[in-house]
């Protein structure tokens, strides 16, 4: 199966405020560039972790049914639907109650119901199955702010990436030949498999 993302939600849980605290800046002569290296910070975090962190749509698509659906990047917010082509070539949609979901700290998982199998699918199509959910740590509450939290280690290992990328804006700096060792050390709690 292939994973895609699809959006991120318009979220920064990770202000202005926060990123100037921890670089020390008082000025707001620096503010865009601030906001940006949040926000990369932020995706580094998520991609060095495998984890989403805001809310996120993604589709994992494959050519079938497996006996347990793995959905990568957590943690989940919802499934919103488990498409499929069945042996007519017609897309269906599974009805909720046909499967369960069991959620743990590093991925979701999705099987059939108690006395209920996945259905019989169309061979030979590469894409016959679609799962489309969202995951994610923060999300809108739909009035303009935000609802969740970072993970306490995900939220200043962003803020570090951050700080370090305002600090060296060149792509090779002179003498630096280390990676960030307490970057690292926070991170490495979060990280989870990919698939």
């Amino acid at each position: 199966m292939h994973l895609v993302k699809q959006s991120v939600a318009d979220v920064q849980p990770i202000t202005l405020d926060d990123i100037k605290a921890q670089t020390n800046v008082t000025h707001s002569l620096d503010d865009a560039y601030l906001t940006a290296c949040a926000a990369q910070g932020l995706d580094q975090v998520a991609s060095d972790t495998n984890r989403a962190m805001v809310d996120t749509t993604w589709t994992l698509t494959g050519a079938g049914f497996t006996p347990v659906i793995k959905l990568p990047r957590p943690p989940l917010i919802e499934v919103v639907s488990i498409k499929y082509i069945d042996t007519a070539g017609t897309e269906q949609t599974l009805p909720e109650a046909d499967y369960q979901i069991t959620i743990s700290d590093v991925a979701t998982f999705i099987q059939p119901a108690a006395g209920k199998q996945w259905p019989t699918i169309q061979r030979g199509n590469a894409n016959a199955v679609t799962v489309l959910y969202r995951a994610g740590y923060v999300q809108s509450d739909g009035e303009g702010g935000t609802t969740g939290n970072l993970p306490t280690q995900a939220r200043q290992a962003a803020l570090l990436w951050a700080a370090h990328l305002y600090e060296f804006r060149e792509a090779v700096t002179t003498g630096q030949t280390y990676q960030l060792p307490s970057y690292r050390a926070l991170i490495a709690p979060l990280e989870v498999d990919l698939i």
